[in-house]
């Protein structure tokens, strides 16, 4: 890979094993200051940043939950400035990775997104309900439900019938 975005701390979305795998000579790594000491070689990002690397743009994104929270600890499973999402500028194209969150203040306010990636696993991020309000919040052409866990992303397909300017694609991402 030439460039990994990391959203996160948790285990799913940072695996310093998976990293070196993918990474080459060269290889950029950016991730939010709370890896920063478990990815020490990554450029730190914080949402609102902006990085330029060889001709694509990546902006961070706030990412974080507002109701969703550990049952044992009672703490936001997703606590805001703990992750963040990104804009990726890419031949013209603004493509959106949320991330791990709830469709925040910081997300409604996206325009000109061209693809979205919205979680739709209902336990840590949003439920497929909710995701299918964000993306009317910020109208992507196009629309890829991921993150899904024991969802059925082709709900989303269903919930967009209405908004024929989003296209929903759906793959098998975890």
């Amino acid at each position: 890979a030439d460039l990994i975005l990391i959203t996160h701390t948790h285990s799913d979305h940072l695996d310093s094993k998976s990293i070196g795998q993918l990474s080459r000579e060269g290889t950029k790594v950016i991730a939010p200051d709370a890896a920063k000491n478990t990815l020490p070689q990554a450029i730190i990002i914080k949402a609102g940043d902006e990085q330029t690397l060889n001709e694509v743009v990546v902006k961070a994104v706030a990412a974080y939950n507002l109701e969703r929270k550990n049952p044992r600890t009672g703490q936001l499973y997703h606590p805001k400035d703990s992750g963040v999402g990104y804009i990726v500028t890419l031949g013209g194209q603004n493509i959106f990775f949320a991330g791990d969150t709830e469709c925040v203040p910081e997300i409604k306010a996206l325009k000109n997104i061209d693809v979205a990636f919205l979680p739709i696993d209902g336990q840590y991020t949003m439920n497929p309900d909710e995701a299918a309000q964000c993306y009317k919040e910020i109208t992507p052409k196009v629309a890829i439900p991921y993150h899904q866990n024991q969802q059925d992303p082709n709900k989303i397909k269903d919930l967009l019938a209405d908004t024929p300017s989003i296209k929903v694609e759906i793959y098998n991402l975890p």
